[in-house]
Parts: structure tokens; sequence; C-alpha cells
């Protein structure tokens, strides 16, 4: 809540972007922030029991977080993680258009052949996205990593930018002390 509002107000006009995580403990609050917030584009990364004791099972945290989505209008972009069923099932929840990341084949912006290396590039992968493939060398540690950074190639294509453009700064993302 608070928080939320804190993220809102530091958005000034010249800001071209803004990335806002929405945070849920209860019921309803999600469809509140999606009418505060009316974000371009909404990233939906996983469905998880963290929520468990608030919102009771994961279909619960999945119908508060299938709000946001649900507030969606066509004009915008939803990116949702696809290989999480609870998260691809917001596909069916939205009248945004969509975009899938993960490891299946059938996301849109995917990940494979994953391994784990040495310092600097502890996990390399191939990219793969609009017929673009890459291999990437990043900072951050093991394959939940890779996630996250295929959620920003996802918003970056739906930005205008292409991968060449994005990869830089993200191979270069050091990891979060405590958080790999």
């Amino acid at each position: 809540g608070s928080s939320l509002a804190e993220s809102l107000l530091r958005i000034r006009p010249w800001h071209r972007h803004a990335v806002i995580e929405v945070g849920i403990d209860r019921r309803g609050e999600m469809a509140t922030y999606a009418r505060m917030i009316r974000p371009n584009i909404a990233v939906v990364t996983r469905v998880g029991s963290e929520h468990n004791s608030s919102l009771g099972t994961l279909e619960g945290t999945r119908e508060e977080k299938a709000a946001m989505v649900r507030a969606l209008p066509r004009s915008v972009i939803a990116v949702l993680n696809g290989d999480d069923g609870n998260v691809l099932w917001m596909q069916s929840q939205t009248k945004a258009r969509t975009i899938t990341f993960g490891f299946n084949e059938t996301n849109t912006v995917r990940a494979s052949e994953v391994s784990l290396s040495g310092w600097p590039d502890a996990t390399t992968f191939t990219l793969h996205v609009n017929g673009i493939t890459r291999n990437v060398r990043m900072r951050l540690v093991g394959k939940p990593m890779v996630y996250p950074i295929l959620a920003a190639i996802a918003v970056s294509c739906a930005e205008g930018y292409t991968p060449d453009q994005v990869l830089p700064a993200l191979q270069n993302i050091q990891p979060t002390p405590g958080r790999l």
C-alpha cells in the first residue's frame, strides 16, 4: 500500500519508464492497485505459496493476481511466465496482448541450454526471441534467475528494443546480496 503510493509519487513527467512491484497481502488489493497504476505493460512472474497464509491457496493467489491482467485494456501488454500454469492461465483472463517467457518451447521469449560456470559469468544460456538466437552470459546465479532476465527481455521487446540493445546491461546486473 504505502510503498506502492511512494513508488507512484516518485514518477515524474519526464520519466519515460517506471517499474513498480505490486505486493499483495489480502483479497481485493490487486484490483485496487490495477485501477491506481493503469500500467502499459504488466508482468506476472509466478503464483507461489508465499501468499497462502493471507490468500488461502494457490488458486486464491492466482485469482487475486489475475485482477491486474483482467483490468488491462486491449491496448497494453501482459508479459506472463509461460512455464507457470497458474500464470499462463491468465492469458485467458485478459483482453491485453500477451507475451510469454520461460523455458518451454511454446514461449515467445525463451531460454535453453542453461549451465553454471565460474565468476563473473555465473550462468549461461541460449536466448530465443523473434527468430533471434543469442548466447547469454550473466552474473546472476542459477536457472531461477534466468526468469527475470527473460521477463526484462520480453518487456524490452514490447517497448521496441532489440535483444542486442538490452543484453549488455542485463548481462552486467550484479547479484543482490543474499539473493544470488
